[in-house]
């Protein structure tokens, strides 16, 4: 996946993992590199664009690319209300991805907790 940066808004590619009701986001393909990040999927809002895809750019050295972007609102902890903003490069990925969200949200309820 790509991750559209808080402070930079540029989209860089992440390993992301989702386990325990939380998608933890890394800098690179390697778990041996501490998490950039945590996304907690409690109570959490998954959105999708009206059009399903659109183009942007990754990061400045590259070109423009489409990819099938999804959105995760949190609603709690100190990203209350925060936006993350990730992109598939397949409609089949993303799909994939929000399945798994919803699953992992049903799953856990409100025992979702590290």
């Amino acid at each position: 996946l790509h991750k559209k940066g808080s402070t930079s808004r540029s989209w860089l590619p992440r390993l992301c993992v989702l386990k325990s009701c939380y998608i933890f986001y890394f800098p690179s393909e390697s778990l041996n590199t501490p998490a950039s990040g945590v996304v907690p999927l409690h109570s959490c809002t998954l959105t999708l664009p009206e059009n399903g895809m659109r183009v942007f750019k990754y990061h400045k050295s590259t070109s423009a690319r489409s990819g099938f972007e999804f959105a995760v609102k949190t609603n709690v902890g100190v990203n209350k209300n925060r936006n993350f903003f990730f992109t598939a490069e397949t409609e089949e990925v993303r799909r994939d991805w929000c399945e798994a969200i919803k699953g992992m949200r049903e799953e856990y309820g409100s025992e979702c907790y590290l």
